[in-house]
């Protein structure tokens, strides 16, 4: 199965992980985006590092 993401913060990150670890295709991540001086969503950071598009 594969699905996408819709999600931001440390919650979004632990439903990416949870998926990763059950071994689920993760096709993309949809979260908020960037503004300028704020701290990264560890959602997308999480996505970007696994090759997920954001």
């Amino acid at each position: 199965m594969r699905l996408a993401i819709i999600g931001q913060q440390a919650f979004g990150k632990s439903v990416l992980e949870a998926f990763i670890a059950r071994g689920t295709t993760v096709a993309g991540v949809f979260c908020a985006p960037e503004k300028p001086g704020a701290k990264p969503d560890p959602l997308r950071v999480t996505a970007e590092e696994r090759g997920i598009q954001v």
